[in-house]
């Protein structure tokens, strides 16, 4: 097993939706995604500006590829729980980004 950091980056991508309304919808997914049992150590961050919100996850796994699966689904969840449906997740944020990298990878940074 090798720790991964897996970073995914979402976008809101419903442009109408003002700063006060997309602030609170950051605070919901926030509270989410730190009561998510498997996502123990995330970090969270938003640019409201930008309209982007940032997950963080330590996570043990084979491989990248299933690292990234599963910071992908604690993302998803973190969506859902606060509001976002499962299935059209993707209606209310697309995705930007997605990255996974071993600790021996940051370590040499």
């Amino acid at each position: 097993m090798t720790t991964y950091y897996v970073e995914i980056v979402c976008r809101d991508v419903n442009e109408t939706n003002s700063e006060a309304v997309l602030r609170t919808h950051v605070d919901a997914i926030a509270s989410a995604v730190f009561s998510l049992d498997d996502a123990a150590g995330a970090s969270f961050s938003s640019d409201l500006d930008e309209r982007t919100i940032t997950f963080g996850f330590m996570i043990s796994e084979s491989g990248k590829a299933t690292a990234l699966r599963d910071g992908l689904v604690l993302a998803q969840t973190a969506l859902h729980a606060a509001g976002a449906a499962t299935r059209g997740w993707t209606d209310a944020y697309e995705f930007v980004s997605k990255t996974a990298r071993s600790e021996r990878e940051l370590s040499a940074v």
